[in-house]
């Protein structure tokens, strides 16, 4: 048996990181378990992530955000149903905010976090937790055929998690049938900081500002259609894929010219039944896994991050605190999922997508409303 780690933190995603970095600023000693050693090639992510301001927040307070370069702001978002003609925007300003977020490589992202872990002196451990045994005052954890005596463990080991099967923790899903291509483009007409979702049959189509690039305007976009129609775009050829494109985004920033092939992931709704266990708590994927509506994804995570920061005492796996943060944190990760879920749902047809038009010429005329919604986003 092994004693001297604090908390075990399973998952060295964005979340994961952010988690190790963020405790171990607390001044308590951490460790990082993930089958992949620090700085290993991953599989190439093309994806983009609009960090909303309480995650650059977060990324702030654990020394990461200055190493991320200049990312671009998200000033502004347009929501645009093309069917119905109607549009409604959302300004940073009306809610005091700079910008809404800031749009960073997720490959970018996971660099920084992983080289501020590193300065931290996070160890780092390859393998995945094998089991764990709850315990008065500790949790022994099994990983890479060690075991070892932690006050906490954190799971934020993705949608398979490991440590949320070991848990017996049970998970609901909902699927759609739906996916998402992500693709950066280049294109004539500059974006001017403004996020712009469009609207028309089988899923929105999302265009987020990318910083210029040798004089090029440059977005990233997440394209959410049914799975045939997703199989019939992927085989067309480059310049036949780049003329879809133009003609789903309704012009909105003129031809749009794909920078290589796109990345296809399914879109599914999971959350978990509880995000505590004694001695354990889920976060981000292995809690919840939503689709790229809203920026609500890795941000969600993020705020789970947070709250259990928040949350954690002078013994940062005591279990009441763990039930405080769960009841705390539960409803609020049930409500981001209630809305994606509904927002898809209006995306695609059916009786949500007849009111989807009405609905966005309403928003455009209530300011109210709009920074009602504003807030929801960012919470």
């Amino acid at each position: 048996m092994e004693h001297g780690i604090d908390i075990l933190v399973a998952g060295a995603g964005p979340a994961g990181l952010t988690a190790a970095c963020a405790f171990t600023g607390r001044g308590l000693q951490v460790a990082l378990a993930d089958p992949a050693p620090a700085g290993a090639e991953r599989v190439r992510d093309r994806r983009t992530t609009a960090i909303l301001q309480p995650g650059r927040t977060l990324l702030e307070g654990v020394g990461a955000w200055d190493t991320l370069g200049a990312p671009a702001p998200l000033a502004a978002m347009r929501v645009v149903d093309l069917r119905a003609n109607a549009s409604a925007g959302f300004e940073a300003r009306e809610v005091g905010e700079e910008a809404f977020g800031w749009n960073i490589p997720n490959g970018a992202l996971r660099a920084a976090l992983e080289a501020r872990a590193s300065a931290l002196g996070v160890e780092r451990i390859e393998g995945s937790v094998e089991g764990v045994t709850a315990r008065t005052g500790e949790a022994i954890v099994r990983v890479a055929g060690r075991a070892l005596s932690v006050r906490l463990l954190i799971g934020a080991d993705g949608r398979e998690s490991v440590v949320r099967e070991a848990l017996g923790i049970p998970v609901r899903n909902w699927r759609t049938g739906q996916r998402a291509l992500s693709f950066d483009v280049r294109h004539a007409v500059p974006h001017s900081n403004v996020s712009t979702e469009l609207y028309d049959r089988d899923g929105p189509f999302v265009l987020v500002p990318l910083p210029d690039e040798g004089g090029a305007h440059r977005s990233a976009v997440v394209w959410m259609t049914t799975g045939p129609e997703a199989e019939r775009l992927l085989a067309l050829p480059a310049d036949a894929f780049a003329a879809a494109a133009t003609e789903r985004s309704g012009g909105t920033l003129g031809a749009l010219e794909p920078e290589g092939r796109p990345s296809v992931f399914p879109l599914v709704t999971r959350v978990a039944a509880r995000m505590a266990a004694p001695r354990a708590a889920l976060i981000a994927e292995a809690a919840h896994a939503l689709p790229p509506i809203g920026a609500q994804g890795l941000n969600t995570s993020l705020g789970d991050v947070a709250s259990l920061l928040e949350a954690a005492g002078e013994d940062p796996g005591e279990p009441e605190a763990l039930r405080r943060w769960e009841r705390a944190r539960m409803p609020q990760v049930m409500a981001k999922a209630a809305a994606v879920t509904a927002l898809n749902a209006a995306s695609i047809g059916g009786p949500l997508g007849m009111l989807r038009g009405p609905a966005i010429a309403a928003m455009a005329r209530a300011p109210g409303l709009r920074r009602g919604l504003m807030r929801f986003g960012l919470g």
